[in-house]
């Protein structure tokens, strides 16, 4: 055998055993996630009947805060979502504790969630599964590309987190790889799909979000199709700029106090309104919110958006995915409503799912990605087409409006920020 085959055979091999490792890792994430929501959704329940244990509740979300802002203080490289470091570390490749950084982002992980902060376990997913591909790299002794394996667990990590496979691949591809050979393509999907046959042995293979299904929309509906990308670009710039002016004046701010103040605020929002924390994306979907009044509908999104930035800027670990994909739901269900109200005839569950996808598309600026994704969390496989035109709409008039990719801006911040670093440094 040539030593090009034997390599070749060698990476395809290593990409399966990432995928492998990866669903491993994040089926145990989902497991304790999932369980600590269980166990916060009780508390959240029993403590509004009872004074006294909802005093227990805030004095255990304000330590479960100060944890969390200790731990991201001591390795700050765990914070946010962890897809901008993902995409650094393509970039500038360095050495770590890649296992001490798996077991500190689980932890902090499930923290946030499992307190019920608007965020979505497919960030820290995304982190955790490039940091077992940067492990595997480690297993091999023939040359691999450590991006290769990187953006392999990258994306491994995203369909397990989803039971998302082809958004997965998408995702390495679009965010991660500059350039895309065969054996990339290959070896990304591999990973894609051995992580995600993992998570659903464990976890089953029902969609995220329940979406009733709806018809093919026709060809004379494509008008009202690229005003709804064009409306979903909008808001998506929007709330780009938002989030940065926001972002720009919550730096001075102690970190200890940004963590206790959002685990305080995600119990309030426990308490109230429980539809809008972050493990509930999908019940935006349900008959319950689809059959509210119109003005309530709009009260709920306003509350998730601003949960949804103020859990952002925190740099809590975790994901942002899954709570934009809710905000636009909410957008969806906004329009549908409204053009009931004028009389105009329109599809609710086909317009929310097309605003998802160009809502998303509009901040991410990932439109292959948004459309892979919207469709596997939804089931909702006969929108490809319309999805598509909503997404590259959406995305255009984002680009036309002059904002930048929300993890593009975060990536050169942070590089910028530690090239400032470097220079003081040697100064003195």
């Amino acid at each position: 055998m040539l030593k090009t085959e034997k390599s070749y055979w060698i990476t395809i091999a290593a990409s399966i055993v990432v995928g492998g490792a990866a669903g491993i890792a994040i089926s145990i994430y989902r497991y304790f996630v999932e369980n600590a929501a269980i166990f916060m959704d009780v508390f959240y329940r029993n403590a509004a009947k009872t004074w006294w244990l909802l005093i227990v509740l805030f004095l255990f979300l304000a330590g479960a805060g100060l944890l969390c802002g200790w731990l991201v203080r001591h390795e700050n490289y765990i914070s946010g979502s962890g897809v901008p470091q993902t995409q650094q570390e393509i970039i500038n490749p360095s050495e770590r504790n890649w296992l001490k950084l798996i077991a500190y982002k689980i932890f902090g992980g499930v923290l946030c969630l499992g307190a019920g902060l608007s965020l979505g376990r497919e960030g820290p997913s995304v982190q955790i599964g490039s940091l077992v591909g940067a492990s595997v790299k480690k297993m091999f002794k023939t040359e691999i590309d450590f991006k290769l394996l990187f953006g392999c667990g990258a994306g491994a990590g995203l369909a397990a987190a989803l039971n998302a496979p082809l958004a997965g691949a998408m995702f390495a591809i679009e965010e991660l790889y500059k350039k895309l050979s065969p054996l990339t393509l290959v070896c990304v999907l591999l990973a894609s799909i051995t992580s995600t046959m993992v998570t659903e042995k464990l976890f089953g293979i029902a969609p995220l979000i329940k979406i009733a299904e709806f018809p093919v929309p026709k060809v004379t509906e494509y008008g009202i199709i690229i005003l709804i990308g064009v409306l979903a670009g909008v808001l998506g710039a929007f709330f780009c700029k938002s989030y940065f002016w926001l972002y720009d004046r919550c730096q001075s701010i102690d970190g200890k106090l940004k963590f206790v103040g959002i685990f305080l605020i995600a119990g309030i929002f426990g308490l109230t309104t429980p539809q809008l924390l972050g493990v509930r994306e999908g019940c935006f979907a349900t008959s319950a919110i689809q059959n509210s009044l119109l003005l309530w509908v709009v009260v709920l999104f306003l509350l998730k958006w601003l949960f949804t930035m103020v859990s952002m800027v925190s740099n809590a670990p975790g994901g942002i995915f899954v709570p934009l994909l809710g905000l636009g739901m909410l957008l969806g269900l906004i329009a549908a409503k409204s053009c009931a109200a004028l009389g105009i005839t329109t599809d609710l569950n086909m317009i929310m799912v097309l605003v998802m996808g160009g809502y998303f598309t509009a901040i991410i600026r990932a439109p292959l990605t948004a459309v892979a994704l919207t469709a596997e969390l939804t089931n909702s496989f006969v929108c490809f087409l319309p999805l598509a035109v909503v997404c590259v709409a959406a995305m255009l008039t984002a680009d036309f409006l002059g904002t930048r990719p929300i993890y593009e801006e975060l990536v050169e911040r942070s590089l910028a920020k530690e090239k400032k670093e470097r220079l003081e440094n040697c100064d003195v």
